[in-house]
């Protein structure tokens, strides 16, 4: 596919020619993202306010049809709730100072499948807040997919890359943890973390792409899209999970 090369946020002689869709979203995307992706709404409210595109469900569509051509990943960002997305082969970006999780390998490095987004993962951790080591979790065996918003981002980012076995020790910010609501009774708010986690096993889950095709699939013919006119707006709040206590 032989797309012309955009500039970042600067739309140029792209706004005066007739661009097709998928180029148009790209664009979008290179245009909003940040280090985590963009959103499908965000993506559809450029296409909107910039080419006054506003048939999210063919949007959604070519959105698809770009995942499934492996034009787009998805970002880490994404959660149960939101999907982001980047486009393979555009430099990742990098994220703020305040949201940059620390991450240090602790003795063994592990060996075997390393985690990634889209993995269900089993980790042993201990949590404790950065400011007093007050140890607010633990849990020999926890279980949760990376990339879907089930825990904090911080934790997220910090299992990825690691091998079976391996443990690591993560320095977590407020605004990749908790943020400024915390966690009542356990995590104060804007509170930083320190997160001592061991990789016990990862499991590719082939059903985290049919979620993703689910939430971004829709009814291409044009008869069905003129008689379902209900359209569902997308949740633009960026979900921040938590793992759960005693679970």
């Amino acid at each position: 596919m032989d797309l012309p090369k955009y500039k970042r946020g600067i739309q140029q002689e792209y706004d005066k020619s007739p661009l097709a869709l998928e180029e148009k979203i790209l664009f979008a995307i290179r245009t909003i993202a940040d280090f985590r992706g963009a959103s499908v709404g965000g993506i559809q409210s450029f296409l909107a306010q910039n080419y006054k595109i506003t048939n999210k469900k063919l949007s959604k569509n070519m959105i698809q049809n770009l995942y499934e051509n492996k034009i787009l990943s998805v970002g880490s960002g994404t959660s149960s709730t939101n999907h982001r997305f980047l486009i393979v082969g555009d430099p990742l970006l990098t994220p703020p100072d305040d949201q940059v999780v620390t991450i240090t390998n602790m003795g063994l490095i592990g060996h075997g499948a390393e985690a990634d987004i889209g993995n269900l993962v089993e980790v042993a951790l201990t949590a404790r807040l950065a400011e007093s080591e007050v140890i607010f979790d633990q849990q020999a065996s926890y279980k949760f997919m990376v990339g879907n918003g089930e825990v904090v981002r911080g934790l997220e980012v910090g299992v990825l890359g690691m091998k079976v076995g391996g443990s690591r020790y993560l320095y977590i910010p407020n605004k990749v943890g908790y943020g400024h609501k915390g966690l009542p009774g356990l995590v104060p708010p804007d509170a930083d973390l320190k997160i001592d986690v061991k990789l016990l096993s990862v499991k590719v889950e082939e059903e985290v792409e049919v979620e993703v095709e689910v939430e971004v699939e829709v009814e291409v013919e044009a008869e069905k899209a003129e008689e379902e006119e209900e359209e569902e707006d997308e949740d633009e709040d960026d979900a921040m999970g938590q793992f759960k206590p005693g679970k």
